[in-house]
């Protein structure tokens, strides 16, 4: 990372302005290392010129700590700052750009807005810009972060380089450089740009990922630097995507240009104070299945996870987390792929899935040819058609394959369908299916009207489709959905997109009261998961004949009326 400083015209102009500086500091800027205590304002000054030095020593930026007693919000210890372990390893694999998972309380912010305030202290005419989740996320790192560490630069570093203008959310330096902390998106073109909580913003504020997205992030010039750090929020959204095509070039070990980002991820365990004290590790009771969690994880990231910190990991999960265990992925994640799997409290389905998963219902399906196929439909005017393929095996509802395709007529579909070379048993469309709209007659002349289910009979006039009726209450709908998904089984590869869109039904998020509607977000999650209530709701097992005839029919009638939760 270079860096460059103003020096007033040396004596001897054959000497440049570091030679110079050497010479007067009688030590060469090579020998400068992280350690070094300067001896005279020679040595100091050139020590300044030193990047490593300056963010290493623990000699220029001062930060605050959390005490033992102190709340979580207020930090009251003030400290020197020296990077941790975990920050020094990010350190020494810097890129342009930038994305890093990562569990909470790691310190990273607070390393990204040191290196921002260094930029613009010790660079001219650079323009840095820090993007936060929220307006009270912003003013925290601003306050905490940025103007605590200038209010405590030596007064040889402020008299360098003073403030010329200094708000609520800027300071302009005298040397022609600005640091701006905002939780708006915005245009410009920053030098150094930092987005902290990329996952919230995304999860929570799409359009405004999007104006990131578009706006900020491609402002930075080549030669910039771009953090994008986060916690996980879900498998959508910008922070994943651009965290999964960074994760995917790591993995593969492509070679990077100036333009793709660097994966850096950090688990929980990477932090030494995530640890129970040894008198009180035999307070904590790990089950066989637990440790053989945590050797697993040990074999997929080539680590080890001590007795300390396996008890540290299941108190935290047991205390903190009871009554949601599965946002341990998201908030202190072993591996990547933990970390998406983690879902926040607006998702509908997501610990219906876990569970799942857990017991191994979601993996290799097979497709039986033998045994008729059903599928569940939602249909799209103007957006996306979704389709689930279904099977009814014993006592297991299998789900075998997902489409969806938006623009799409109902060609498209049913030509996809024939293609599967399966068995059919019966369609289930959407009540909607049965609302008729004018179509123009081959003439040209007349109009008639024409449902989407007579559509598709006059199209495959062998084919039995039902239409499920309109519920009236989607929250009923939508409670039945997760019950009846303690039967089902899917098959990862051939419904990868549907279970995504699942595990994405969330509800909408009140940006003005802070808080979850109570009605879902229609987004892409939307019609795959409208799609699978149609099964939910509409669809009847056929009674098998080892089972009492009078409850199965009674229990087939109450789950399809939509009402029973």
């Amino acid at each position: 990372m270079s860096l460059s400083l103003d020096h007033k015209a040396p004596e001897d102009t054959n000497l440049s302005p570091l030679e110079l500086a050497e010479r007067k500091a009688g030590i060469k800027l090579s020998a400068i290392h992280e350690d070094f205590d300067p001896q005279s304002a020679d040595q100091f000054a050139l020590c300044l010129m030193s990047w490593t030095w300056r963010i290493f020593s623990g000699r220029i930026y001062k930060i605050t700590t959390k005490g033992d007693d102190s709340p979580d919000d207020e930090p009251d210890i003030v400290v020197d700052f020296r990077p941790n372990n975990t920050q020094r390893e990010f350190l020494a694999n810097l890129h342009e750009r930038n994305t890093i998972l990562k569990a909470r309380q790691m310190g990273f912010s607070t390393l990204i807005e040191i290196m921002a305030l260094d930029h613009a202290l010790f660079n001219d005419d650079q323009e840095v810009v820090v993007i936060a989740h929220t307006k009270q996320a912003a003013t925290k790192l601003y306050r905490k972060k940025v103007c605590f560490a200038y209010d405590k630069l030596p007064q040889a570093i402020r008299d360098m380089c003073p403030t010329v203008e200094r708000n609520q959310t800027q300071m302009v330096f005298a040397n022609g450089s600005s640091i701006e902390v905002t939780s708006s998106a915005r245009g410009g073109t920053p030098h150094f740009l930092h987005i902290s909580e990329f996952g919230k913003i995304a999860a929570k504020y799409p359009d405004k990922a999007v104006e990131i997205t578009t706006g900020a992030i491609q402002g930075v010039p080549r030669s910039g630097f771009i953090f994008i750090e986060s916690t996980a929020e879900g498998q959508s959204g910008a922070f994943y995507d651009n965290a999964k095509r960074a994760q995917s070039k790591a993995e593969a070990k492509q070679p990077l240009t100036q333009s793709d980002y660097r994966f850096h991820f950090f688990a929980w365990y990477r932090m030494p104070e995530y640890r129970t004290i040894p008198e009180e590790i035999r307070h904590v009771r790990i089950n066989a299945k637990e440790h053989e969690y945590f050797d697993t994880v040990e074999g997929l990231m080539d680590c080890e996870i001590d007795l300390g910190q396996r008890a540290w990991y299941i108190s935290k999960r047991d205390n903190d987390f009871a009554t949601t265990p599965d946002l341990m992925w998201r908030e202190y994640p072993s591996t990547p792929e933990e970390c998406w799997q983690a879902s926040n409290e607006g998702k509908y389905y997501a610990k219906a899935l876990a569970l799942a998963r857990r017991e191994g219902r979601i993996g290799r399906v097979p497709l039986l040819r033998h045994v008729p196929c059903n599928t569940f439909w939602d249909l799209g005017a103007s957006d996306s058609t979704a389709i689930w393929v279904h099977q009814r095996v014993g006592v297991e509802d299998r789900f075998l394959r997902y489409y969806e395709e938006s623009g799409a007529g109902y060609l498209a579909f049913t030509t996809w369908l024939d293609s599967l070379n399966v068995l059919w048993g019966s369609h289930y469309l959407p009540h909607d299916a049965e609302q008729k709209r004018q179509k123009q007659q081959a003439d040209g002349d007349d109009f008639a009207l024409i449902s989407p289910v007579m559509i598709l009979r006059e199209m495959k006039p062998s084919w039995d489709f039902k239409v499920v009726p309109r519920i009236q209450n989607l929250q009923h709908g939508i409670d039945q959905t997760r019950l009846s998904m303690q039967g089902c089984y899917w098959d990862d590869e051939g419904c990868k997109e549907g279970l995504m869109r699942l595990e994405n039904y969330s509800r909408e998020w009140n940006t003005r009261l802070q808080c979850w509607h109570d009605h879902p977000k229609h987004d892409d999650a939307s019609h795959g998961s409208d799609a699978f209530r149609q099964f939910s709701t509409g669809y009847i097992a056929p009674i098998s004949p080892t089972v009492n005839r009078r409850a199965s029919k009674a229990t087939s009638a109450r789950r399809a009326t939509g009402m029973t939760a």
